[in-house]
């Protein structure tokens, strides 16, 4: 975390993406379940959800589009960080590292 802390001026690029991911799930988990951590994700596991509630009693309150079009969405999304200097930093800080209540809220749901 401290590389993110340290090196904040530096441009977003698809390479520094996935090691800010890598540094917050170092053992590939999040709380019980696995993630992919430091790399895109794909459909191997099922769509990426974002849930909240106990285990086997979870609501789900969003699940993401299939990751087949991840790489070019990506792409776009990195070009509107680089390019959108209008916006306000805390904001656009916010629309890269989404804030969750617990770190479970986010997992690959796989059984």
């Amino acid at each position: 975390m401290a590389y993110i802390y340290e090196n904040f001026d530096k441009s977003l690029t698809k390479d520094r993406l996935p090691g800010w991911n890598n540094s917050l799930f170092l053992y590939g988990f999040s709380g019980l379940y696995r993630v992919l951590a430091g790399r895109w994700r794909d459909n191997s596991s099922g769509p990426m959800q974002v849930f909240s509630g106990a285990m086997e009693k979870e609501k789900v309150h969003f699940q993401a589009p299939e990751a087949s079009g991840l790489d070019k969405e990506m792409q776009r999304f990195l070009e509107w960080v680089k390019h959108n200097t209008r916006l306000d930093l805390v904001l656009k800080a916010g629309s890269i590292l989404p804030r969750c209540k617990n770190t479970r809220q986010i997992k690959n749901k796989a059984k």
